[in-house]
């Protein structure tokens, strides 16, 4: 009798605990849009995990035969993480899942969320975080430069891991 009160006590802990963590974009009403640079976000403030390894899925196996891990390693402090050109080069579909996940056993999934990616060159919805910025920089030389890119901060590839606080004091990235 006591054990299944334990073991009920452990699986509500359990339950609370993944409901804490949440992602806040993509979301089924703001998408990717396919070869842009693309925010993912959540909720690190309410999180019990300290890192998680981002896994993409989609339930077509003739857009993704299975899931892959995009993003190994992303540290919960910060909050929201750049998915680069190459990184987001996907095709077009309404049925993709974005998981963050375990780093060492990734069918232990901390939260999920349904997004569709859109078609190059669409425009975000207006309610996205990362439809506010536009501009190119080039880490590395002397100058930078600047381009209109509808819908997107643009950026040079930021290694996994790095904040976006310090990617802006690189130059990695144009606010």
């Amino acid at each position: 009798m006591l054990g299944r009160r334990i073991l009920a006590a452990v699986a509500f802990v359990s339950a609370c605990a993944q409901a804490q963590l949440s992602i806040t974009n993509p979301s089924p009403s703001s998408w990717w849009v396919s070869g842009a640079v693309n925010t993912l976000a959540w909720t690190c403030g309410t999180s019990p995990y300290s890192a998680y390894t981002v896994v993409l899925s989609n339930s077509d196996s003739a857009i993704l035969s299975g899931a892959l891990a995009l993003i190994a390693n992303v540290p919960n402090f910060d909050c929201s993480f750049t998915v680069n050109e190459q990184q987001s080069s996907l095709q077009v579909s309404s049925t993709y899942t974005l998981s963050l996940a375990n780093i060492q056993n990734l069918t232990d999934v901390y939260a999920s969320t349904q997004f569709e990616v859109k078609a190059a060159g669409s425009v975000y919805p207006t309610s996205s975080a990362s439809s506010s910025a536009t501009g190119t920089s080039t880490a590395g030389s002397a100058s930078s430069t600047s381009s209109s890119k509808t819908g997107a901060a643009t950026a040079n590839y930021i290694p996994v891991g790095m904040s976006m606080a310090a990617a802006l004091v690189l130059g990695l990235v144009v606010a």
